[in-house]
């Protein structure tokens, strides 16, 4: 079997949370090929959250590379098949909001739905678009571990008239296990970049994006796309269709520049779907412009 890979370079149209100071979102496709056939997948990296490079996950085979090097195989078996692993079925999600400082609080899309908000450490402003936000919409809040325990606890001061509407609130600061078994009583807990997996008793909910890791059992969880190229949206949606519990977190294809790969999708207000183009194809879909990428060998 032949590996191959095509670099990408998505431009970002705003910061997509607290640590991030790029204006790219830079990653690498791979194929995998068996004669005529082949799958594909993405492999995109957060350095900034404690991640490798894209290409040092290549040079060692880590374990993003291991994930997009299954979901391709995936892709593969069912192109040989002449089979699509899409449905024509939405997916409820969250809205995202990474600039909270610039969103309209009063925005009738919020009433009644599910926000997530990417926070940051000005926590003082954050507690004043919290507060002003419609009081039936539920809210999820990541801090993207940028917060210390002192600033965490004085935020939670701050929100505590809008504790009720909180579903939880995504990796505060950096993983210890009393702090967060204390705060997790106070309100819910949910963990995404973590460098060590957080004991159960000290969180309520597990964020899981499919494009880096499998479907925890018995485990409450958000499933949540990468913030990355399309065909991992896509790997993580059709996953999605079978294994969302609650609304979900693929609305980021919004966060980029427009590229070709975006006619794949049907979005609806906060739903996601594949579109036509997408569906009538096999595997993942997407072989028009995938076939446009330039392809180097992998070593």
């Amino acid at each position: 079997m032949k590996i191959q890979y095509s670099v990408y370079s998505l431009v970002k149209k705003n910061k997509v949370n607290a640590k991030d100071s790029s204006s790219t979102r830079e990653g690498v496709l791979l194929k995998v090929i068996d004669q005529e056939f082949w799958g594909v997948a993405d492999l995109a990296t957060w350095p900034e959250l404690g991640d490798l490079t894209w290409q040092e996950e290549l040079k060692t085979k880590g374990a993003l590379f291991q994930r997009a090097l299954n979901l391709a195989k995936e892709d593969l078996a069912a192109r040989k098949e002449n089979r699509s692993l899409l449905k024509d079925q939405t997916v409820t999600n969250n809205i995202l909001i990474t600039d909270y400082k610039n969103t309209d609080t009063k925005n009738p899309q919020f009433i009644g739905q599910t926000l997530k908000i990417k926070g940051d450490a000005d926590i003082q402003s954050l507690a004043r678009f919290i507060h002003a936000l419609p009081v039936t919409a539920k809210l999820r809040i990541d801090f993207n571990n940028s917060l210390d325990s002192e600033s965490f606890e004085s935020f939670l001061g701050k929100i505590f008239l809008a504790v009720d509407r909180i579903e939880y609130i995504e990796d505060p600061v950096a993983y210890e296990i009393e702090l967060w078994s204390g705060w997790n009583q106070m309100i819910p807990l949910a963990w995404d970049f973590q460098t060590v997996s957080p004991a159960p008793h000290s969180y309520s909910y597990r964020i899981v994006k499919p494009t880096r890791t499998e479907i925890p059992v018995k485990v409450d969880y958000t499933l949540t796309s990468d913030m990355s190229h399309p065909v991992g949206l896509a790997h993580g949606l059709r996953i999605a269709q079978n294994f969302a519990l609650n609304p979900s977190g693929f609305l980021t294809l919004d966060l980029f520049e427009e590229t070709a790969f975006h006619k794949y999708f049907v979005k609806t207000e906060n739903q996601l779907n594949f579109s036509v183009a997408a569906l009538k194809d096999t595997g993942i879909g997407m072989a028009e412009e995938l076939n446009h990428l330039d392809w180097l060998d992998y070593v």
